[in-house]
This record gives C-alpha cells, sequence and structure tokens, in this order.
C-alpha cells in the first residue's frame, strides 16, 4: 500500500482521473505516470471498502507491469491483490502465491518496505483464519519496522491490534491500543483513520457497559462514514447501534437500521458479516412474532 491511504484521498482521486484521462488522449496506456494514476485510483476504493473494484485496478497494474518492468509497483500491487483477497475471503492458496511472488521481487530488488507489507498480509491472514496469537505478535513486529518510516502501513498495523473484534486484549490494554491509534491518526491528519479509531472506542464502551457513550460515538462515526462514503464503516456502526437497541427493547428501530447495514456489507464484500445481520433479523422478528402472539392470547383471556 502507499501513502495515499492518508491525505486528500478524494482530491488524489480526481486529479488522478483527470491525469488518466490525458494520458489515454496521449496513448500512454503503458507509461509509469497512467499506471500510478490507476494506483491511486485503486488506493482510493480501498478506503472505500469498494475491495472488487481495487483488486481489477490493481490487477491491471499487474498485468501491464513484471519483476523487470516497474517491479516496485509490480511487487506493491501484487502483495496489494493478496490483501484484499484476505479481506474478502478469497482463496488461500492464491493469496500466498502472490505473496510468494511479491516477495520474490523484494528480493531482487532488496526492498524491505515490499517484504514488511507482505508480512502484513500473512498476519491478517492468519487471523482471518483464527490464529490470533500469530498475528499478534506478527503485527507488534510489522509495527516496529515501519513505525516512523511508513504511514501507511504503521496506520494498518494499529488499526488490527486496536479493534476490539479481533480479540487479541483484554479491555483495558485494546483501551491503551485504540488511544495509541488515535493519537497516531490525529498526528498524521489523516481523517479516515480518525473515524475507524473512534468505532473501535465505541465498541469498547459497548464492552464496557458505557451504550450511552458508545451510541454517541457511533452516531458521530457514522456521520462522518457517510460523508467520506466508507460503507463498511458505516455498517460496522449501524450494527453497533442496532444492537443497543435490540437490548434497550427498541426492536423496531433496531431492525431498521441492521436493514440499512445489510446492503452496505454486501457493497464492501463482506459476507460473512451480511449472513450475521440476515440472522439477527430473523431471530429478532420471530421474537417479535412470539411476544405478539403472547399478547394477543393474554388480551383474549
Amino acid at each position: 500500500m502507499s501513502n495515499f491511504l492518508v491525505g486528500n484521498i478524494a482530491g488524489a482521486f480526481d486529479f488522478s482521473n483527470e491525469m488518466e484521462k490525458l494520458l489515454i488522449l496521449s496513448r500512454m496506456e503503458s507509461s509509469r505516470d497512467y499506471l500510478q494514476c490507476l494506483y491511486v485510483r485503486a488506493q482510493f476504493h480501498f478506503q472505500k471498502s469498494e475491495y472488487i473494484e481495487g483488486r481489477q485496478l490493481h490487477s491491471r497494474i499487474v498485468n501491464k507491469t513484471s519483476p523487470t518492468r516497474l517491479p516496485t509497483l509490480h511487487a506493491h500491487s501484487l502483495a496489494s491483490i493478496a490483501y484484499l483477497d484476505v479481506l474478502t475471503q478469497g482463496g488461500v492458496d492464491q493469496i500466498l502465491a502472490n505473496v510468494s511472488a511479491a516477495r520474490a521481487v523484494s528480493a531482487t530488488l532488496g526492498s524491505s518496505s515490499i517484504n514488511t507489507m507482505c508480512s502484513y498480509v500473512t498476519a491478517k491472514l492468519a487471523l482471518s483464519g483464527g490464529d490470533t496469537e500469530a498475528a499478534r505478535s506478527a503485527l507488534v513486529g510489522c509495527l516496529s519496522k515501519v513505525r516512523g518510516i511508513r504511514t501507511d502501513l504503521s496506520g494498518l498495523c494499529l488499526a488490527n491490534l486496536s479493534d476490539p473484534k479481533n480479540g487479541m486484549y483484554r479491555p483495558r490494554d485494546t483501551f491503551r491500543w485504540v488511544m495509541s491509534y488515535l493519537g497516531f491518526t490525529q498526528q498524521t491528519k489523516d481523517p479516515w483513520g480518525t473515524l475507524h479509531a473512534l468505532r473501535r472506542l465505541g465498541d469498547l464502551y459497548t464492552i464496557m457497559g458505557d451504550e450511552e457513550t458508545a451510541l454517541n460515538v457511533f452516531h458521530a462515526v457514522l456521520e462522518g462514514a457517510t460523508k467520506l462514503d466508507i460503507h463498511l464503516l458505516r455498517a460496522e456502526c449501524m450494527v453497533g447501534i442496532g444492537d443497543i437497541l435490540n437490548r434497550r427493547g427498541e426492536s423496531m428501530q433496531a431492525k431498521e437500521i441492521w436493514a440499512g447495514a445489510h446492503p452496505l456489507f454486501v457493497r464492501s464484500s463482506q459476507m460473512k458479516d451480511a449472513t450475521a445481520v440476515e440472522k439477527r433479523l430473523e431471530q429478532r422478528t420471530e421474537l417479535d412474532h412470539q411476544f405478539g402472539q403472547v399478547n394477543c392470547q393474554g388480551g383474549i383471556n
């Protein structure tokens, strides 16, 4: 991944679109500049959790480059494809093959940066496979290598280490990681990362039983994520809000907001999360139906 992950992503995306049009008019579709434009667009889609579109652009880059032609860009896109496949539950063999290919280019170039990115991807793969301990160790190691050097990878490592959903630490230790991540996003002036850090804070408040504060945090993050059109983050906040409303007995509102989260999970290719929302809706509807029958029977008696 590149440092396009921070800063004015939308502005960079618009600029890259204009540059791409000019380069096409100049018949320079295979040039370094054109491929860099594709890379910027891919990163923009990544930020919005449009992982399929991002992968398609990285595939185009890989097809127009090689280990000997623009090798750095080639390797970064290979690693990015592997990462996006992890995020969308792609095949493990293909993920490892792309990581291996990227590492081979890294070895030829003597690039520790690409190799570290590959280590991050394998850590994410371990996490997705349920090996939390191995993932935690790898992420801490990766962070120690890139902190102060690569802003993008530092942010990704912190995002994972601080996420209560990953279950890497107890709440108190997770809170320290969240504060570290939030401070990092403030230091790097990363509005996208700040929203992700705050979602983690909302999850922690929920775990610790302060649901009122959690609701306030989720609503604030949802507003920001809606403005930036970050599909997955919106869905995560909506599920958090819906779960709290459900526990409070506000089932109609809970079902409404869960239903709104479902297409956002689908849009970001998170089918496991989409299925989990479907189960929430089914279970709540069944409970409401049973409760309604009891009320009706009670009224008749």
